[in-house]
C-alpha cells in the first residue's frame, strides 16, 4: 500500500511538470509574455481603440486652441493700444501740443520700433519745438528704417540746415531731387543751402528749376532777389523782389520780407531817394513794422 502511494505521487509529480512545461510554451506561442510583471498598458499598443484616438485628437484641438486664443488676444491688445496712443498722436499735433506728440509716439515705439508715423511725428515735434538735435536723431534712425523716402530725407536736410551743416543739408536735397526731380520742397531748400555756402549761381539754378515747374510765388522770387543781392547785383535783385510783392504767397511774413528787402536793395546800391519814397508808399502797409 505505502509503495503503491509512492508510485501514484510519483505520477502525479510528472504530471504537473509535463502539465506546466506545455503551459509555458502555449504562452510562448500565444506571444503573451511569461513574466509576471509584464504589464499591457506600459508598452505601446498598434491596435489602438478608435474612441482613444478620438479623445487625443480633442485634447490637442483643445491644448492648441487655448495657445491661440492667447495668442490672438495678446495681438489684439497690443494693436488696440497702438491705435489708441496713434489717434492721440495726430490729435495732439494738431492742437500744437508737440510735447503730448512726442510722449505719445514714444509709447507707440515701444512696442513697435519701426512705427513710421510715430517716428515722423515725433521728429517733426521736436523741430516745431526748435530741438534740431533731436529731431536729426530720430530722422536719422527713420532713415536707416525707410531708405529713399524722400519726406524723411527732406526733414534730414532741414535739420541739417538748420544746424549749419549746409553741405550735409545740400547731400540729403541732392539725394531727393536724384529720386523726384520736381520735388518743390528739396529745389527751394537747396536754393536757400546755396545761398548759405556762396554758390549763388547754383543757387539761381534752382529757383529757375522752380519757375519752369511753374511754382511763381513769393517765396521763389524772394529767394531769387536774396541771391542777386549777394552778388551785388541790385537792379535784378530789385525786379525779383518786385515779382515777388505782386505774387501770391504761403506765408505773410515772406511778402513782408520781400518789401524790406526791396528797400535793402534800393539802399546798397546808393538810390536813397528811391528807397525813401518806397519806404513812405509802404508804411501805411506795414504800420507796426519798426525797420
Amino acid at each position: 500500500m505505502l509503495g503503491k502511494n509512492k508510485v501514484q505521487k510519483n505520477f502525479k509529480k510528472e504530471m504537473k511538470a509535463i502539465e506546466k512545461e506545455i503551459l509555458k510554451k502555449s504562452q510562448n506561442n500565444s506571444g503573451e509574455p511569461s513574466n509576471s510583471f509584464f504589464n499591457n498598458d506600459f508598452y505601446y499598443q498598434r491596435d489602438r481603440s478608435f474612441g482613444n484616438k478620438i479623445k487625443k485628437f480633442f485634447n490637442f484641438l483643445f491644448s492648441y486652441g487655448v495657445i491661440i486664443f492667447i495668442a490672438i488676444f495678446i495681438i489684439y491688445c497690443i494693436f488696440v493700444s497702438l491705435t489708441d496712443y496713434t489717434d492721440k498722436i495726430y490729435s495732439s499735433f494738431e492742437n500744437e501740443n508737440y510735447e503730448d506728440t512726442i510722449k505719445y509716439s514714444e509709447k507707440v515705439l515701444k512696442n513697435n520700433s519701426s512705427h513710421y508715423d510715430a517716428l515722423a511725428y515725433k521728429g517733426v515735434s521736436h523741430r516745431l519745438l526748435g530741438d534740431f538735435q533731436k529731431s536729426l536723431e530720430v530722422f536719422q534712425i527713420a532713415n536707416e528704417l525707410y531708405p529713399n523716402d524722400t519726406y524723411i530725407l527732406n526733414e534730414l536736410a532741414y535739420c541739417n540746415y538748420s544746424l549749419g551743416y549746409y553741405y550735409m543739408a545740400l547731400e540729403y536735397y541732392n539725394q531727393v531731387i536724384k529720386i523726384d526731380s520736381s520735388n518743390i520742397e528739396a529745389l527751394y531748400w537747396k536754393g536757400y543751402t546755396l545761398l548759405e555756402l556762396a554758390e549763388y549761381d547754383k543757387a539761381i539754378e534752382s529757383t529757375d528749376a522752380l519757375l519752369k515747374l511753374g511754382y511763381k510765388d513769393a517765396e521763389v522770387y524772394n529767394l531769387k532777389g536774396l541771391v542777386f543781392l549777394n552778388q551785388n547785383k541790385y537792379t535784378a535783385a530789385i525786379e525779383s523782389f518786385d515779382k515777388a510783392i505782386k505774387s501770391d504767397y504761403e506765408e505773410y511774413e515772406t511778402y513782408e520780407n520781400a518789401h524790406l528787402n526791396k528797400i535793402y536793395a534800393l539802399f546798397s546800391q546808393n538810390d536813397l531817394q528811391g528807397c525813401i519814397e518806397f519806404c513812405e508808399s509802404i508804411q501805411k502797409e506795414f504800420p507796426n513794422n519798426s525797420d
